[in-house]
């Protein structure tokens, strides 16, 4: 009798491990190809920056062999790890997807340290931890974004990034579509948007929510100069965190009899290999493309390819059990290395409206303004003090070609940004216009805080090109 016990426990210990490892497959294979995916279509050039490109190379070939054996927490933790060494070197200018991918890189590293050196080193089901919290990550910085589109600016069909943005990314197609007449657009973008956002922490609607947000932000992806296929990789990767245990069983099934098959007829290494390289040929290829349209097109085509396929499983899987029971809880975090980890991640959300930070934080395209003193938003009050986001600068003239450059975009720098570019001239000459007064310098240096920056405070926080007008920036 005890016999019989003991092997019905064992039995139901070695399925809950079964579905923890599913899961974690599950993730790993498509946290990989959203990795694998936005450094096959990164314009790094090796030859002209070596070091970036062999990062580059690097997060590349850590991505495939994850996507190889997805249930290695050794391989993901090589993956993040590194991906996190490539996203400091690149801050604070870096793209505001990849400060997703940068933040979750992080969770799952310290979480996997966590469950390595505790006391119960209990590395086997460190995976039931973290579910919860990368899924309130999604929460907070998806959330973040869709909020910041409540702004007069968004509701403008004239200005708004609903209608300019496809106006400028569909322009190739030989007929035109008046996108800034179309008024709905706005809504129908900030509705689908609160639908995804809100969606997944209802278990009824749940199975929908993965689907619905694959085919929205698909469409949005149909452009080879779109900025959204890399946004969309790694948005279903975080989505796939709400499936339900039966269907991470089922896809992780299939994924092993697939790769059984292939190893008995000895092509596992060709069709792994094979993968990688026509890859990797393909981005050296368009290293080498002459027309930039080319260089984007020749990297958009396979990467939208990928993300239709799997994209389409995992909805077809999402739907099939959508009967199952519901992943549980949908939020939260367990340990106080989470918490820390939320507050991090809800203080960059926050940063924008503090007026410290306008670069790599959830405004995607929003039309978000907050620099200069005012705020567009009709939610989020206006600060009641000056910030660094409000102290901008109109560059006049320079003999830093970059700097000069830009005064023909009409914008303006911050004066945290403006100390950034001429720290790297100090030898240049400029005049500019700060708080009405105009300066005039032969060389930056003779005002030294024009040329001195902070290694922290710039390293960690960086501001976007302001604008006078409202117009559609990040």
């Amino acid at each position: 009798m005890a016999s019989k016990k003991n092997k019905a426990v064992k039995n139901l210990v070695d399925q809950s491990a079964h579905v923890l490892k599913s899961r974690q497959a599950v993730f790993g294979f498509v946290w990989g190809l959203a990795h694998f995916v936005d450094e096959f279509r990164q314009p790094v050039r090796p030859f002209e920056d070596p070091i970036q490109g062999l990062l580059h190379i690097l997060v590349f070939a850590l991505a495939a062999s994850l996507m190889i054996r997805p249930s290695s927490t050794k391989r993901l933790a090589l993956l993040a790890g590194v991906n996190i060494i490539v996203a400091a070197t690149q801050m604070p200018q870096m793209p505001n997807h990849n400060m997703i991918l940068f933040m979750c890189d992080i969770a799952i590293l310290a979480s996997i340290a966590y469950a390595d050196f505790s006391r119960k080193r209990d590395l086997a089901t460190w995976w039931n931890g973290v579910e919860p919290f990368l899924r309130t990550a999604l929460l907070i910085t998806y959330g973040s974004a869709t909020f910041a589109k409540f702004n007069s600016a968004w509701f403008n069909p004239a200005v708004s990034c609903a209608t300019t943005m496809p106006a400028e990314e569909f322009a190739f197609l030989p007929f035109d579509i008046p996108w800034t007449t179309l008024w709905i657009m706005p809504f129908v973008i900030l509705g689908a948007e609160v639908i995804i956002s809100l969606a997944p922490l209802n278990r009824k609607l749940r199975p929908y929510a993965l689907p619905f947000a694959f085919v929205f932000h698909t469409m949005l992806s149909l452009t080879p100069v779109s900025n959204g296929l890399g946004f969309t990789f790694i948005l279903l990767s975080l989505l796939t965190l709400y499936l339900p245990e039966d269907a991470s069983t089922d896809l992780y099934n299939r994924g092993v009899k697939f790769q059984s098959t292939i190893a008995k007829n000895g092509t596992l290494p060709l069709f792994a290999y094979g993968f990688v390289s026509i890859s990797a040929s393909l981005a050296i290829l368009s290293w080498f493309a002459v027309w930039p349209e080319a260089f984007g097109f020749i990297r958009y085509v396979p990467a939208l390819f990928l993300l239709i396929a799997f994209g389409s499983v995992i909805s077809i899987f999402s739907l099939k059990y959508r009967n199952s029971e519901q992943v549980r809880p949908a939020v939260g975090a367990k340990t106080w290395l989470q918490i820390l980890l939320l507050i991090v991640v809800g203080l960059n959300s926050l940063a924008p409206y503090l007026g410290v930070k306008t670069n790599a934080t959830m405004t995607m395209f929003s039309n978000l303004k907050i620099e200069g003193g005012v705020t567009n938003h009709l939610i989020m009050p206006r600060l009641p003090f000056e910030t660094p986001a409000d102290d901008l600068v109109a560059v006049i003239s320079s003999s830093n070609p970059n700097v000069r450059n830009f005064r023909e975009t009409g914008l303006l720098y911050t004066w945290h940004e403006l100390r950034r570019k001429m720290s790297e001239t100090p030898g240049a000459s400029i005049s500019y216009e700060r708080h009405g007064e105009v300066f005039e310098y032969q060389k930056a240096h003779e005002n030294p805080e024009l040329v001195s920056i902070n290694p922290v405070l710039h390293k960690l926080t960086g501001f976007r090109n302001a604008s006078v007008t409202d117009e559609c920036l990040w």
